[in-house]
C-alpha cells in the first residue's frame, strides 16, 4: 500500500499514524514516496515497519517541476541526480528493493520531438541516469523506470518506448509498471505486460479511475494471469491518492473522492487483490 491513499506528504508523522493502521488492514508491504529529502527518516521508519510486521516494497522517486535527466541545463540534471542518489541510499536503509517512478522528467513536462530528437533525448537520459544505476548495483536496489500516460510526459508512454529508453543501462535498471498507465496507452495490456516481463523490477496498480483495483472495467483476472506468467514475484502495491491534499490531487488529476473513504478504497483494493492474484 502506498500511503499517498491518505496522506502527502508522506513523512514521519504520517507514517507513524498510518503504518499501523496498514498493518492492521493486512497488507504485506508498503511503498515509501519522496517527495523532499528528509521527509521522512530510514533508521526510525525500517524500525516502524518492522515492528508492525511490514516491509518495504519499494521507494518512490518524485519528480515535480525542476526534477529532470533530459532536455534541462547540467545544473538541473546534477540536482536530479543527487536526489535519485539519495533516494537510493534511502531504498537501502529501510530494505526495499527498489526505487521507481517517472525518473528522466518532471511529471507534466511535454514537448514534441522528432525520432532524431528523441533518441537524442533517451541518450542523455542513459547518460544522466548511468551513475545512479551503479550507485545503486552496488547498495543491492534496483531503478524501476515508469512510462507515464500521454497527458504527464512526452518521454515514455509505453512499455516498448522504456526497453528502449533503458537500453544499454546496467541490469538493476528496468520497469516499474504501473496499470493505471498501462490502461490508457496500450492497444493491449496484457500482451503489453508479457513484453515488459524480463524487466520488471515493480508493479503498482489501481483501478482504471485511479480508485480500488476490482471497481473498474480492467480484466484483473487476465492481469493477475499475465503477471503470474512473467515470473515476477515482487511486490504489487496500490497506488491511489487523497483529494484532499491540493499539490498531490493536481499532480495527479483527483478532482473528486475515489471511494466512500480512504480507508475503504484500501480495504475493498486489498481484499479484491487477494481474490485475483496467484
Amino acid at each position: 500500500m502506498n500511503p499517498w491513499v491518505w496522506a502527502s506528504p508522506v513523512d514521519d508523522d504520517a507514517l507513524a499514524e498510518l503504518i499501523p493502521r496498514i498493518a492492521s488492514f493486512g497488507f504485506d508491504a508498503v511503498e515509501l514516496p519522496i517527495e523532499q529529502p528528509g521527509d521522512w527518516d530510514p533508521t526510525r521508519t525500517r524500525d516502524l515497519l518492522a515492528a508492525h510486521g511490514l516491509v518495504a516494497a519499494g521507494v518512490c522517486a518524485v519528480t515535480p517541476p525542476g526534477r529532470d535527466l533530459v532536455d534541462t541545463t547540467p545544473e538541473v540534471v546534477e540536482r536530479t541526480v543527487a536526489y535519485l542518489t539519495g533516494c537510493v541510499d534511502s531504498a537501502a536503509a529501510v530494505g526495499a528493493p527498489c526505487v521507481g517512478g517517472p525518473v528522466y522528467a518532471s511529471v507534466g513536462r511535454t514537448w514534441r520531438m522528432t525520432p532524431t530528437a528523441r533518441a537524442g533525448c533517451y541518450a542523455d537520459f542513459r547518460r544522466a541516469l548511468a551513475p545512479v544505476a551503479d550507485h545503486a548495483a552496488e547498495r543491492g536496489v534496483s531503478i524501476g523506470v515508469e512510462a507515464l500516460n500521454r497527458y504527464e510526459t512526452s518521454v515514455v508512454n509505453t512499455v516498448e518506448q522504456t526497453i528502449e529508453l533503458i537500453d544499454g543501462l546496467p541490469s538493476n535498471v528496468g520497469i516499474m509498471l504501473d496499470t493505471y498507465h498501462l490502461n490508457i496507452e496500450e492497444a493491449d495490456p496484457y500482451a503489453a505486460l508479457a513484453v515488459a516481463g524480463p524487466h520488471l523490477k515493480h508493479v503498482q496498480v489501481s483501478g482504471t479511475n485511479r480508485g480500488a483495483p476490482g471497481s473498474d472495467h480492467f480484466d484483473w483476472p487476465r492481469f493477475a494471469a499475465a503477471l503470474a506468467a512473467t515470473g515476477y514475484r515482487g511486490a504489487v502495491c496500490i497506488e491511489s491518492f487523497t483529494a484532499e491534499n491540493e499539490t498531490i490531487a493536481t499532480a495527479a488529476s483527483i478532482w473528486r473522492p475515489l471511494a466512500p473513504s480512504q480507508d475503504r478504497l484500501a480495504l475493498d483494493g486489498l481484499a479484491y487483490l487477494r481474490r485475483v492474484l496467484p
